[in-house]
């Protein structure tokens, strides 16, 4: 058992890190976000699949069908790695790093000391992390235990129902979220993901209703999902060109296992002492403490739209305009005014890497052009690929991109 529970504790902590690594490493920067979401609610869809599973299962022949079953799905687990090949990776981007772009080289790996030590808003994102697992790890096992009402024979029920009700939400919100951090910012989905720890834990307090308490768990699945997902794209967005991605998702979840590790002491020792209304409100307060943290000591960390892109692995747009044979400017769709004599205007698309009708790359392109045709009004006087523009060079890429630059409008 003991042999067992050590193996599980340490191969546990390189899963996380390393699937969003090789997340990074395929679909690069830009992507990252959407993708990354994805990736959480497949993760929760297993649980809530595999957690129905073993509980039929172990209905059916008995708990040591379990570990059985168990190591059954493994298999495909192993099968789906062996699909992912190594040439597709990314390596300098797995790490956060970044290669040469335009005329400026962007350093590939900066030291361990500034990285953990240089960053003030990444020590305090970790404090934040740190205070935040502290006040969540020991919500769901009191609760647990209080639904339960001492009974050992109902409280395996009770935990499962919480424990699904949580997945459930994180599968169906986590894309959405990644989207929405893409669009719109970290820092809005974090406050709401802080926010809702200290409502809970007062919730749990004011009822003991066992449908409303196992209803309340929805916030738990809320902040979680969030956590979850926008947390690792802090990390990624304040690391972005130094190549210390993965070391401080190593740093993310030791302050986030230490946290949860003292949760569970704290709140059974308050429960021993006093009462669970006293440790859920001593959890809320600590989660409170967590909220301040976050909105007064973390900026947004997304860079700004339009900002130049580091991320090699995405299509860049370039406007510019010149006079006379001479460059006046050259940045992010800033266009000039239509009726501007003598202005020529243009649209530099690089590195599509266009792949299939409807793909990734597709709709970013389309995107693109949206963006051009409104910023532009007809103004645009040429539009210049200088090449990588279809991925394996067929007719049917080609013929996507074509699709898209016929609904340019040139002057």
């Amino acid at each position: 058992m003991y042999t067992s529970q050590v193996l599980i504790g340490g191969a546990g902590p390189f899963l996380g890190p390393t699937l969003a690594a090789v997340t990074m490493g395929i679909v690069g920067v830009t992507l990252f976000d959407r993708q990354f979401g994805k990736n959480q609610s497949f993760n929760s869809a297993g649980n809530v699949v595999c957690a129905l599973l073993i509980a039929g299962i172990s209905h059916l022949f008995g708990n040591r069908a379990i570990f059985i079953t168990a190591a059954v799905l493994t298999i495909p687990t192993i099968l789906a790695i062996v699909t992912i090949k190594s040439k597709d990776i990314d390596y300098d981007l797995a790490r956060g790093g970044c290669i040469q772009v335009g005329d400026m080289e962007i350093p590939s790996r900066a030291s361990v000391m500034d990285t953990l030590l240089g960053d003030r808003v990444l020590l305090v994102f970790l404090l934040c992390a740190f205070f935040f697992h502290f006040a969540n790890a020991a919500m769901l096992p009191q609760l647990g235990e209080m639904l339960s009402h001492g009974a050992r024979t109902t409280a395996a029920p009770f935990m499962s129902a919480c424990i699904i009700v949580t997945q459930v939400v994180i599968m169906c919100f986590a894309p959405a979220i990644g989207r929405f951090a893409n669009l719109h910012g970290r820092k809005p989905l974090l406050m709401l993901g802080f926010g809702v720890l200290p409502i809970r834990a007062v919730l749990y307090t004011l009822t003991h209703n066992t449908e409303s308490l196992i209803a309340i768990q929805l916030l738990d699945g809320v902040a979680n999902a969030i956590f979850g997902v926008v947390s690792i794209l802090v990390v990624a967005d304040r690391t972005r060109a130094t190549g210390r991605f993965n070391l401080v998702q190593g740093s993310l979840a030791t302050a986030v296992g230490l946290g949860a590790a003292l949760s569970t002491s704290f709140g059974g020792k308050l429960i021993q002492r006093y009462s669970y209304r006293i440790s859920f409100l001593s959890l809320g307060a600590i989660a409170a403490l967590a909220f301040v943290l976050l909105w007064f000591a973390i900026p947004e960390t997304l860079p700004e739209y339009g900002a130049p892109s580091n991320d090699p692995s995405s299509p860049t747009l370039i406007v510019g305009e010149s006079s006379m044979g001479t460059i006046k400017s050259k940045q992010a769709l800033q266009p000039p005014s239509p009726d501007a004599a003598g202005v020529i205007s243009w649209v530099h698309l690089g590195d599509l890497h266009m792949t299939k009708a409807g793909e990734q790359n597709h709709l970013d392109l389309a995107q693109i052009v949206d963006e051009v045709n409104s910023a532009f009004a007809g103004s645009l006087s040429f539009v210049f690929l200088p090449g990588d523009v279809a991925d394996d060079g067929s007719r049917a890429a080609y013929s996507v991109v074509r699709g898209e630059l016929d609904r340019l409008k040139v002057s």
